[in-house]
């Protein structure tokens, strides 16, 4: 992918997640007119601070460009810090954060509640798993084969959203009349819940299916069987490193493009 492409792909993702919309320059006549420069022209070779949780597999990609030299290539200067979720979505809000590799969820309820954050790329695709105990044998082929079931989900996983889009869109009512949600912000909890028949399945990770292995857990379905490609986690970034560092956060995608 070239970094002219890249760079459409980019302005075109960074319109804004859950309504928010990316900086415009001012109109002709504005009073703020000869103040305001073409931000998508600059930022070349800026350093970028970016924001990592845990150990997602998910953001292999970016690790493996880190690792191959390819940001490095493309004229990008990223150092990477480990910093927990709620922490990350505040300092990149107050622009003490360039960006992040998080899901969409953290940024959609962000900005929903008014916090500037924009998200400029998916960072890899796919990747929820729907889990069970190793006792489970109902077959799951049908929005209809999972009526009267009780899914637990890891609030993050970018797949609850699109799964919980393909119910509605086959008609069932997901608010407790055919498909009750209950929300787990750690895995741990998640999974205990199902081991002791809270829940029917657990929506999570696509790393934890193999991490479960041997604990009475199975990956009974993924989210893609039913609704195809969707982009995963996100590549969420500052007001400020969208105006000041665009070109680099272009180049950083086109490493991670590489990297994946």
């Amino acid at each position: 992918l070239s970094g002219v492409a890249a760079a459409s792909a980019l302005g075109l993702g960074l319109t804004g997640c859950g309504g928010g919309q990316a900086p415009q320059a001012a109109s002709k006549g504005d009073a703020a007119d000869a103040k305001t420069e073409d931000y998508t022209t600059k930022g070349k070779n800026e350093h970028l601070v970016c924001g990592v949780t845990g150990k997602l597999i998910k953001i292999a990609p970016a690790i493996v460009a880190d690792k191959l030299g390819y940001f490095g290539e493309e004229g990008c200067d990223v150092e990477f810090q480990q910093i927990a979720l709620n922490d990350a979505m505040t300092a990149l809000t107050n622009n003490q954060l360039d960006m992040d590799l998080f899901g969409v969820v953290p940024a959609c309820t962000y900005v929903s509640q008014g916090a500037k954050a924009y998200v400029f790329g998916g960072t890899i695709l796919n990747g929820s798993e729907i889990c069970a105990l190793d006792s489970f044998d109902r077959e799951l082929k049908t929005a209809a084969d999972y009526r009267g079931l009780k899914i637990g989900v890891n609030r993050p996983e970018t797949g609850q959203m699109v799964f919980k889009e393909w119910l509605q869109d086959a008609g069932l009512d997901i608010n407790g009349g055919d498909v009750t949600f209950t929300y787990f912000d750690n895995d741990q909890g998640g999974f205990e819940a199902v081991k002791k028949g809270e829940f029917d399945l657990y929506i999570t990770n696509n790393a934890q299916g193999f991490v479960q292995r041997g604990n009475g857990i199975k990956v009974v379905a993924t989210v893609k069987q039913y609704a195809g490609d969707y982009p995963c986690c996100r590549q969420n970034c500052s007001e400020q490193a969208l105006r000041d560092k665009y070109l680099s956060l272009v180049d950083f995608e086109v490493g991670v493009l590489r990297g994946y």
